[in-house]
Formats: C-alpha cells, structure tokens, sequence
C-alpha cells in the first residue's frame, strides 16, 4: 500500500463531499468525479476499508455502466478488483496468506462477513471482464476462471447467503444463467436463486432487471421480462439498496430493455 499523502482535507471531509455528489451521480462524468474524490481521500488514509470499498464499486460501474470500449472496461474493471484486493488486505490472516503467494481464490476460507462487500465487487469486475473484455476464443482457453468464481460464490454462501439483501443468491443465479452448461450454467437452477434472492431483497433493483436480461430472455418468457422492468422502473432509485448511482443506471437499462423487447422476443 502507498504510504499517506500530507493533505488539508480529513478522511470524513472528503466522504462527506463524496456522499453529496452520490446522491446525484447519473452520468458517466459525474461518476468519474466520484472516484476521484474517493481516490483523493485514499491518498489521504490508504488503508480506509470504506474508502476502498467505495472506490471498488464505482470503478465496477464506470467500466459496466459507462465504459466505451474494451480498453476502457478493461481499465476500470481492473482498478475496480485492486481497490477491492487492497480492501481485503486489510484482513491480516489473508494478508499473510496472500503474502506467502496465495491467490485470492487460495484463500477464501479466512475471508470473514467483514469482507464480504470487496469480494462482491471482486466477483462482479472479475466476472463481468471476462464476460465483456475476452473474445470467444479467450474466454475458452481461461474457462479455469469459471471454477475460480464458483469457489468465492461458495465461500460467500458459506458466510452469509443473506449477505447485501441475498446477493449471494443473486451471484449463483447471474453464475447459473450466464455460464456454458459444460461450466455449470442451469436456467433451472437459476430461476431457483432468482427467486431466493429476490424473496431476501425484495427492493433490490439489479436483481429483477438481470432476471430478465439472463434468464427471461433465454426462456422465451416475453411477459415476465416486460413485467421485471417495469417494476425496475417503478422504483425510487434513492431509496432502493445499492445507492443512486447504480440504481440509475440499472434503470436505464432497463428502459433500454423495454424498448428493444422485440429483438429478444420474435
């Protein structure tokens, strides 16, 4: 970790501001400001876990939500994963695991509830790279990565299913609707964490709108789709879990999704 950087501003200052622009943030530059506050505020304390978590999440959401081209996602999935990386660092029984050479998948048994927000985004920019950063070919020659992801899945279920309103859930659900049935993908099993998830956190906006997006569209199901999204777009993006930021913008996927409805459904 980078050592502390002499500043005018404290820790809670920074957050403070931080908090503000977030109840606003729903644009791609609003969202880059954001993180650079964040990072301003990790120069300051390096080793601030909410500072770090924060910075992971934002950085899952300019690369899913506002990345322009590979490099760009590449970029921003990449930051997304180190922030979170350092944030469980900050766990001394994984440090020294880790300092000893062990992966992040080597050493998932040490991982606590504390842990659990960084290695959420660690799957999710994790996953989402390979999904969106690799060609076909790539994504082939580092199938070994699927058994990765299904391992931290594991180790999360084993902590807390319930974890972030069933998150959890919502990850074997995204992991069985998304992955090739020779790497596990189940749409029966997934409709099945779908409805575990969404059962745990009813008001969890992103957990509809993939049901419709991963599952709906594979099982032809053109009537629960409309009905996901629209209830997506019913919601009050302040108020539902995982804060402005990403809700708006699952939102605005999920008018897309409306508007496109034919193309998934012939």
């Amino acid at each position: 970790m980078p050592p502390k950087t002499p500043s005018h501003d404290n820790v809670n200052t920074v957050l403070k501001k931080a908090a503000r622009l977030e109840n606003n943030a729903d644009t791609r530059e609003q969202v880059k400001e954001l993180i650079g506050v964040y990072a301003a505020a990790l120069n300051v304390e390096p080793d601030n876990r909410t500072v770090l978590e924060n910075l992971a999440r934002n950085c899952f959401l300019m690369a899913y939500g506002y990345g322009r081209d590979v490099n760009e996602k590449t970029h921003y999935y990449v930051l997304s994963i180190q922030y979170a990386e350092r944030a469980l660092y900050l766990n001394q029984d994984f440090k020294a695991r880790v300092d000893k050479g062990a992966k992040t998948w080597e050493a998932l048994d040490v991982l606590t509830r504390n842990d659990m927000y960084a290695l959420v985004s660690w799957y999710l920019s994790a996953g989402s790279y390979w999904k969106e950063c690799l060609n076909g070919v790539e994504r082939i020659i580092n199938i070994v990565w699927a058994r990765r992801f299904k391992k931290i899945i594991t180790r999360m279920m084993e902590i807390d299913p319930a974890y972030l309103h069933g998150t959890p859930y919502y990850l074997w659900a995204s992991y069985y609707s998304g992955a090739p049935s020779f790497a596990g993908g189940d749409l029966k099993k997934a409709d099945n964490m779908f409805k575990k998830a969404i059962a745990t956190g009813p008001m969890m906006l992103n957990f509809r709108r993939t049901r419709a997006r991963a599952l709906y569209t594979k099982t032809g199901n053109r009537e629960a789709f409309v009905n996901d999204m629209k209830w997506v777009l019913s919601q009050d993006a302040h108020k539902a879990p995982l804060g402005y930021p990403l809700n708006v913008f699952i939102q605005r996927d999920a008018r897309k999704g409306l508007s496109d409805v034919d193309r998934y459904f012939k």
